[in-house]
């Protein structure tokens, strides 16, 4: 066996974000309008932004730390964050960047707790039989970490099954400064696809931190680990750069830039339509 390590994203990935989400998406716009006192009146600004977003993504990009780290439409989180961005823009609203940061991320957390869960099919057998193999098995997210505990304690697992949960892992966060590991200073700014007029950004320093402590704690190399994640600028990049192999879990829109690159890295990389493909692709 060459895997010693298999790391997972868990929202998105194990469940239906767009499911998921649907609740999520209803009250956003809602707590934004009373936010910033135009009740509403904001929500067919918002619903204005939720088809810029459509139509612009990908090459619209979730706006942090002053690049763009995502496709503004991968999931409804993103895609209702961007939507009032763009919103906001619009209506010249919180033009100051860290204040309507502050608005946007408060929003989300407000409304998160409005939430569905929705498991993709088989997701519980899927994580099972990779337990089973005596992998180490952890999950990466940018969730919190009690938030994806709970999810995962609904899951049916056997006794004694252990997921480690790593939660608000910022892997949207870019920083190319050095962090004093060779590892990271030595790779490159970004990659790039002929479907993508912009750059995917590879440098993301807390995520390749998480990752690093991952790799020590389970004595690994990047090749000797495997990765899941349903948007590859977020879940996969990083880690592929680093070499290790990656799994990119089909989402309702998934963008040709995000399976070219994966087919890029050979048989390091895999598109899953099911769950239960990661454990017959994990050598």
């Amino acid at each position: 066996m060459n895997t010693k390590l298999v790391i997972l994203d868990f929202d998105g990935t194990f469940t239906d974000s767009e499911m998921e989400g649907a609740p999520f998406a209803a009250v956003y716009p809602q707590i934004i309008g009373d936010k910033i006192g135009l009740g509403a009146a904001f929500l067919p600004h918002f619903e204005q932004g939720v088809q810029q977003v459509y139509d612009q993504s990908p090459e619209l990009g979730w706006f942090m730390n002053g690049v763009n780290a995502a496709p503004a439409d991968a999931d409804p989180y993103i895609r209702c964050s961007m939507a009032a961005d763009c919103a906001m823009d619009k209506l010249g609203v919180l033009s100051d960047r860290q204040e309507r940061g502050k608005l946007l991320a408060d929003t989300y957390q407000q409304a998160y707790k409005h939430s569905a869960i929705a498991f993709r099919p088989r997701a519980g057998e899927a994580l099972q039989a990779l337990l089973d193999r005596g992998l180490p098995v952890v999950v990466v997210t940018n969730s919190s970490t009690a938030h994806v505990q709970h999810k995962i304690s609904q899951l049916g697992l056997r006794p004694g099954s252990e997921v480690d949960v790593f939660g608000n892992a910022m892997k949207f966060w870019v920083d190319p400064e050095s962090i004093g590991d060779a590892r990271f200073d030595g790779l490159a700014q970004f990659e790039r696809d002929n479907q993508l007029a912009r750059p995917v950004w590879l440098k993301r320093n807390k995520y390749f931190l998480r990752i690093a402590e991952l790799l020590a704690k389970y004595q690994a190399t990047a090749q000797q680990t495997a990765v899941c994640g349903d948007i590859y600028e977020l879940d996969l990049a990083l880690p592929a750069a680093m070499g290790a192999k990656v799994a990119l879990m089909r989402r309702q829109n998934t963008y040709p830039f995000e399976i070219n690159l994966i087919a890029d890295k050979g048989q390091r990389g895999i598109v899953l339509s099911d769950l239960m493909q990661l454990n017959d692709w994990i050598d």
